[in-house]
């Protein structure tokens, strides 16, 4: 008997062993975010979406410079809610609420943000200025 249960927990550990065995898949290949403020364009491949009930928030990094997009989605057409750009070539502002203007639309599977965002830079931190603005991101 004690040999059976042996066996069987030998047969147990190699079939747990090979399960994950087989084909091999490819990682799906990292989409790319662009940014664009003022004129200027980065690229980057450092995108996170997270979706909570019918909100979206869409984070992008590129070096020092990032972006974090809040999103209403679940209606006819999607609404961007703020949109924080970080020291993009010293430059941080926000749009939407709050400052600036914030507009979104879906175009070939990724969430297209355009307006204009309400910040400083750091050569004239105590000046206001209006830059305008585009985030393309795959979602």
């Amino acid at each position: 008997m004690q040999h059976r249960l042996i066996c069987v927990a030998a047969t147990l550990i190699v079939v747990a062993g090979t399960a994950g065995c087989g084909e091999e898949t490819q990682p799906e290949q990292a989409k790319t975010a662009r940014i664009t403020v003022g004129g200027t364009t980065q690229a980057t491949r450092e995108v996170s979406c997270t979706q909570v009930d019918w909100s979206m928030t869409i984070e992008t990094k590129s070096g020092p410079t990032r972006t974090h997009s809040l999103l209403q989605i679940g209606g006819e057409k999607p609404i961007a809610k703020t949109v924080d750009i970080e020291n993009f070539d010293g430059f941080s502002a926000v749009a939407g609420e709050g400052g600036g203007r914030a507009d979104v639309s879906l175009a070939n599977d990724a969430y297209v943000i355009t307006g204009t965002a309400e910040g400083s830079d750091s050569a004239n931190p105590g000046k206001t200025k209006t830059v305008p603005f585009r985030i393309e991101t795959p979602c």
